[in-house]
């Protein structure tokens, strides 16, 4: 019983070192992200050191600009400045991910986004990698981002690590 054993036994110890191996390679290869405090409307919001220009730029443009019968979405994913902002609006999709391409279809995003006409679209800079495709706009999205151009006018750039865009609708 034991001979049969030793090929799985093998397997077994060849996976534990690789997976020991792959510990110690990711350490060395994440980047110290200490979480920083943010203090927001809805109380103190903790993100990553890289995101806080980005972060911290667009809730000033959105507190300086956003009118409160105003609706905005947030590619490709941004739910926390929907809570920031006290803001419920039919849009059906709340992030727009490569899942939720794959999921519902460019058409039908292009589509609904045309229906119901969020007054912004912001591209807040985040790798989509572990959804399948890094970024919106160059590996999924095409079409979409551009019905954004050619419908919404880009009114501010917040620098960061990234830039992230923010653009207001044509009216």
């Amino acid at each position: 019983i034991l001979i049969s054993l030793l090929p799985y036994i093998a397997i077994c110890l060849f996976l534990a070192s690789i997976s020991a191996f792959l510990r110690i390679d990711m350490k060395s290869m994440i980047p110290n992200l200490s979480p920083i405090k943010i203090n927001t409307s809805v109380g103190n919001i903790y993100i990553n050191e890289n995101e806080k220009e980005n972060f911290v730029g667009i809730v000033d443009y959105l507190n300086k600009n956003l009118k409160k019968d105003e609706t905005f979405v947030v590619a490709p994913e941004g739910l926390i400045f929907n809570q920031i902002f006290n803001k419920i609006h039919p849009y059906y999709y709340t992030t727009l991910t490569p899942l939720d391409f794959e999921t519902f279809s460019e058409e039908k995003i292009i589509n609904d986004t045309a229906k119901f006409k969020p007054d912004y679209i912001i591209f807040y800079p985040r790798n989509t990698k572990e959804y399948g495709a890094n970024t919106i706009c160059y590996d999924y999205g095409v079409n979409f981002c551009i019905h954004i151009i050619n419908n919404y006018s880009r009114v501010a750039i917040i620098k960061g690590q990234y830039s992230a865009l923010i653009f207001k609708r044509i009216k």
